[in-house]
């Protein structure tokens, strides 16, 4: 993605907002997928007001859906790794001055994980996903809930990270022999910027690495 500057420049530099509290993703142990789009163009996401994404009867109806705003769960994934987007540069050498390199833009991060020892009904079944597009929220070890939304600071919506398209990908059984367990690997690339509006949900009344089945 390239780099975007405002200009000309706001009257002084951004504040960074320091806040009290840290924020920690930490283990991812579930995905939930959902497509981007229900119906052409209406972006699949939580109201917050009216279906706020922190109890269980906003997600029910999600789950049993028979349209494009269906929610499905993954297995357990492991071996989480997310690789970020390194900065797009141009120049060095005698191309710039000073043979500095120049900040363009920045690629996309990678997500990628392992299904250990998961029947190939699953895995068969997630193979449909690499056809869609769609929107990945992370569950971690915490029972908590990250996706994306409309501004972190005062969220009025909630939704997926959209996955850049036609990134998905589900692997062939990897055989673990008498040591290893089978595996299966799920990998996909989320946008530059992907993470500028994460925001992490807490259930109150549900587990959603263990209730939404």
């Amino acid at each position: 993605m390239a780099l975007f500057c405002a200009c000309p420049p706001a009257a002084a530099i951004t504040s960074p907002d320091l806040q009290a509290c840290y924020e920690k993703v930490g283990q991812v142990q579930r995905l939930f997928f959902q497509r981007k789009y229900s119906a052409g163009t209406t972006l699949n996401s939580f109201t917050i007001a009216s279906a706020n994404p922190n109890v269980l009867a906003s997600w029910t109806p999600l789950l049993t859906a028979v349209d494009g705003t269906k929610v499905i769960q993954t297995p357990y994934i492991q071996a989480v790794e997310m690789t970020v987007g390194e900065p797009v540069e141009f120049g060095g050498g005698e191309e710039t001055l000073g043979g500095i390199a120049t900040i363009q833009g920045v690629d996309p991060s990678t997500f990628s994980a392992q299904m250990y020892n998961r029947s190939q009904i699953e895995i068969d079944n997630l193979k449909n996903l690499m056809c869609e597009v769609l929107s990945v929220y992370f569950i971690n070890e915490n029972n908590q809930i990250i996706g994306l939304a409309n501004d972190n600071d005062s969220a009025t919506t909630f939704r997926g990270f959209p996955l850049a398209e036609e990134t998905l990908f589900i692997g062939d059984k990897m055989l673990g022999g008498r040591t290893q367990p089978d595996m299966n690997q799920i990998r996909f690339q989320l946008p530059a910027n992907w993470s500028d509006n994460l925001y992490i949900v807490t259930p109150t009344d549900f587990s959603p690495l263990d209730n939404l089945v």
